[in-house]
């Protein structure tokens, strides 16, 4: 039933319509590391076609990731993550962790 103040085909203002941008919370999904080899399975398990090969490793486009995580187990370097912790995963590339224990000799 509708509210005594809604006149029909009238859009209350709080609805989204044409032209409005809808608040997209980017900080759910997924993004990928640079430890990414490169493999491409990634991007044949995204069910919303969201990553696409860059120059040496894939990305997720974070307008499309629906954060469903259905790559996340098919990709062989686990550089898959939560963008909530992948300034966390960037400190401990594979790179940076076999830096640490080369210098460490």
């Amino acid at each position: 039933m509708r509210q005594a103040n809604q006149r029909h085909g009238v859009r209350p203002s709080s609805a989204p319509g044409p032209g409005s941008t809808p608040f997209v919370d980017y900080s759910h999904g997924y993004i990928i590391s640079s430890d990414c080899m490169d493999c491409g399975v990634c991007e044949y398990m995204c069910p919303q076609g969201a990553i696409y090969e860059a120059k040496r490793q894939f990305v997720i486009q974070k307008q499309l990731c629906n954060g469903c995580g259905d790559c996340v187990p098919y990709c062989p370097a686990r550089a898959i993550v939560p963008r909530a912790r992948f300034h966390d995963r960037q400190g401990r590339t594979v790179r940076n962790v076999l830096g640490a224990v080369l210098t460490e000799r």
